[in-house]
Order: structure tokens, then sequence, then C-alpha cells
């Protein structure tokens, strides 16, 4: 119960954040096998990042996320696949290769920490994909710490 209603608060908090001026969304614009790379500054309480992400080959693919925190943050990150066709996509730290959180579809990641001022890398990839292509979402939330 007080997971579900977490997650139906942190979604409230997501819908509401989309009207606001700090919103940016980003989408991966290459279609191949490749790894993208994204780099997000957060300095204050209420910044968030969107990115759309497709991930081609997706055993060893991984998109990376730097993340510059100016300021000690709580930082939320939610990932989910985008097509809910039961694939698990997960998010691997310290290493690429290190499954530090993961979700079979329809179910989604939700992460929350504390963060000091620092420079923090991250990687969005799949463990298990049906198709061998997958797209996936990702907020990146800032709020006081």
């Amino acid at each position: 119960m007080r997971k579900s209603l977490l997650r139906l608060i942190l979604i409230g908090v997501i819908g509401m954040l989309v009207g606001t001026s700090y919103m940016q969304s980003v989408y991966s614009s290459e279609i191949e096998p490749t790894r993208d790379t994204y780099r997000f500054t957060f300095s204050e309480e209420g910044q968030y990042q969107h990115v759309f992400g497709v991930i081609i080959g997706t055993a060893t693919d991984r998109d990376t996320y730097i993340i510059n925190i100016t300021k000690t943050l709580t930082i939320t990150v939610v990932v989910a696949d985008c097509c809910l066709m039961g694939d698990t996509i997960a998010i691997f730290y310290p290493t690429n290769k290190t499954v530090f959180r993961s979700a079979t579809s329809p179910a989604i990641i939700i992460g929350t920490t504390v963060l000091a001022k620092g420079v923090y890398t991250f990687w969005i990839g799949y463990t298990y994909c049906s198709t061998g292509n997958a797209g996936y979402d990702i907020w990146i939330v800032a709020t006081h710490a």
C-alpha cells in the first residue's frame, strides 16, 4: 500500500513539474547501434530532465548519464520501458556492467537518494529484450535535500 501511494505521489509530482519552466526533454536522435551520452547539471530544487532513449543491440548497449550536482539535492530517477512487452530495463552503477536496480515492464524503476555536490555517472540499458530493440523514458528530478 505504501509503495503504491509513493508511486502515485511521485507520478503526480512529475506531472506538476511538466508545466514548469525548468522542463527539458531530450530525444535520442540516432536509431542505430550507438551509445548516447547525456550530461545534465542540477543547481536548484524543481529542475528535472526527461529523456526518451532508444537502445539497439540491447545485450551490450548502454546510454550514459553524467549528472553534475552543484549543491546537495535529493535526486529521484524514474525509468520505464516504453512498450510494456515484458522487457527488463536496468540502471547500471557503479560500472556499466553492474546492475544496480532493474524492473520488468510494466513495473518501473524508482530510485531516490541525497547527493552531495559532485559529478555522478550511471548507465541505462536492458538485461532482457524480446525484440532486440527497445525504447525507454527516464525522468531525473531534483528536490530539496
